[in-house]
């Protein structure tokens, strides 16, 4: 079985379970970005003495991460996706060190401006978690309508 179609199946067995509504070849494009290594979940912000809110240099690092790779993948500076997507996140965690909302607000937030102008674009999302997994990391598909079909592009950073 090729890489499309076992993402094919992937979302006709998303769909089957309630997830997405409709799956059909040529129906949407998809990209499918993989960051290997302890994933990181999106920091509070943190305010200093004189007041003065910022966002913790771990997550602006980690958002850099993954849009980075986002854009070895998809290197025009246009937003690639525009109207309603629909994104699906799989978290995998060594041990239990964050809740599964703050994985997926950093995913979103890393690939504003980048994957879509904004994450209110986002009209489905599907989140899943493994804690004790052997091989830690952070995986995102995003499907748009369109007319290329199906296309997956997979790619890795290693922590």
């Amino acid at each position: 079985m090729t890489r499309p179609e076992r993402v094919l199946s992937a979302l006709t067995n998303l769909q089957a379970e309630g997830v997405l509504d409709e799956v059909r070849p040529a129906t949407y494009r998809s990209v499918l970005l993989k960051v290997s290594g302890d994933p990181i979940p999106k920091g509070r912000p943190r305010t200093t003495k004189t007041g003065h809110t910022y966002t913790p240099k771990r997550t602006k690092e980690y958002e850099a991460e993954i849009g980075g790779e986002w854009l070895k993948l998809r290197p025009s500076s246009r937003v690639p996706f525009v109207g309603g997507v629909r994104v699906l996140i799989q978290v995998r965690e060594r041990i239990h060190a964050a809740d599964l909302d703050n994985y997926v607000k950093i995913a979103l937030d890393a690939l504003n401006g980048l994957a879509w102008a904004d994450d209110k674009q986002v009209e489905v999302l599907h989140a899943t978690i493994e804690r004790g997994h052997p091989y830690p990391g952070l995986t995102i598909a995003i499907m748009a309508r369109g007319p290329e079909g199906i296309q997956v592009t997979a790619t890795e950073v290693r922590s």
